[in-house]
């Protein structure tokens, strides 16, 4: 009977806080625009040359949609913060075709791969054809800087890990501080 009672409760209170953060821990979909203007956009943000990157809050899940809507542009990550003279760095992303084994480090892994596994990763995207769409991995922790293969440092942009609630502990006295 008291386990009856408590399967209850525990979903009760499951139910509870699904419907009280329905969005909590969903995956999203992010779209990141590129323009004619030389530019990255998300939502109402928007990048503005060296000193101005695009900044893109993520969590495990999201996938990011870089889209061209005009201009030349295409996606290679950093070794380093656009305005530092930084370097392409290709292991934080595993290409179509590309598995957890040959790339250990990646945080971030493509998706929507076409038949034949061509990556469109690190390539002049074709304008309004497609879109190249990275997926959030639980291995990223830290920020990963990103550039348009054209634009350079003009065009630079940070996708970082957004700070979660952490989960609350059974038994403790202390209450879960939300961010």
């Amino acid at each position: 009977m008291k386990t009856s009672h408590a399967a209850a409760l525990v979903a009760m209170g499951t139910f509870g806080l699904v419907a009280a953060f329905p969005d909590a821990g969903r995956a999203t979909d992010l779209l990141i625009e590129a323009t004619a203007d030389n530019t990255w956009k998300f939502g109402k943000l928007e990048s503005g040359g060296v000193t101005k990157p695009l900044m893109v809050p993520v969590k495990t899940g999201d996938v990011l949609q870089f889209k061209v809507l005009g201009g030349s542009h295409g996606v290679q990550t950093l070794d380093g913060k656009g305005s530092a003279s930084p370097k392409a760095d290709h292991k934080y992303v595993r290409k179509c075709g590309e598995t957890a084994a040959t790339k250990p480090d990646a945080v971030l892994a493509e998706t929507g791969c076409p038949p034949g596994n061509a990556s469109f990763y690190d390539k002049v995207l074709p304008r309004e054809m497609v879109s190249l769409k990275l997926e959030v991995l639980g291995s990223l922790k830290s920020d990963v800087h990103f550039w348009c293969k054209v634009h350079k440092k003009d065009m630079w942009g940070t996708i970082t890990p957004s700070v979660q609630a952490p989960p609350p502990v059974k038994g403790s006295s202390a209450p879960n501080k939300r961010p």
